[in-house]
């Protein structure tokens, strides 16, 4: 005789399996959202991010003087000025606006974090997951020590160093802009892979 799938009492169905997932995620979402509204410093921090995000989109709309920060510019008569109505942050020592600057500054700064993350966090990760996946092995030891060598350099900001000619806005090709790139993914580039091993190891 052929065998008859039976429903046990209690036993649920696929589609009631989706919806109980389904709405376990609400659930999980819904508290995650309910624990950082109640935390100032969460909540604070998050309005920063979202402010700096759209102070970076809509920046050719807002800074007084554009020209300050995406061209080449220099008005000495105004250098070194203070903060005033016609310059809410001042000028500096060749006339740009720095509030027009500090602006622009927000889109190069996104722009470089997201293009470093996106070199370093892949390699690291995956080379963490190795490490401890292949714990006490000499895989394990050779990329650990790979890391230390990384870790011992102490983290630099070549920022200080790195500048554009009277202000204008840095090309993404730009073998200075490639240097910096460089520069970045050298000092963080393993500092990734901590994490992802020790979560294997657990």
């Amino acid at each position: 005789m052929a065998e008859q799938a039976v429903d046990l009492p209690g036993t649920l169905t696929e589609e009631q399996l989706k919806d109980l997932r389904r709405e376990s995620r609400r659930e999980n979402l819904g508290r995650a959202w309910y624990k950082f509204s109640r935390n100032p410093l969460s909540t604070v921090g998050g309005a920063t991010i979202v402010i700096i995000l759209l102070l970076a989109i809509f920046a050719p709309y807002i800074v007084p003087y554009p020209d300050h920060a995406t061209k080449p510019f220099t008005d000495f008569a105004n250098a070194s000025q203070p903060p005033s109505r016609e310059h809410i942050f001042g000028t500096d020592e060749i006339g740009r606006d720095v509030f027009s600057r500090t602006i622009y500054g927000f889109r190069f700064s996104i722009s470089m974090g997201l293009i470093v993350l996106t070199l370093v966090v892949p390699v690291g990760v995956v080379l963490g997951l190795v490490a401890g996946y292949y714990q006490g092995s000499r895989t394990d030891t050779f990329i650990m020590r790979i890391t230390d060598i990384f870790l011992a350099v102490p983290p630099f900001d070549p920022g200080p160093g790195y500048r554009f000619r009277a202000g204008a806005q840095p090309d993404p090709l730009d073998d200075r802009h490639i240097a910096y790139v460089v520069a970045l993914v050298y000092t963080t580039g393993l500092w990734f892979s901590q994490c992802p091993a020790k979560r294997v190891l657990r």
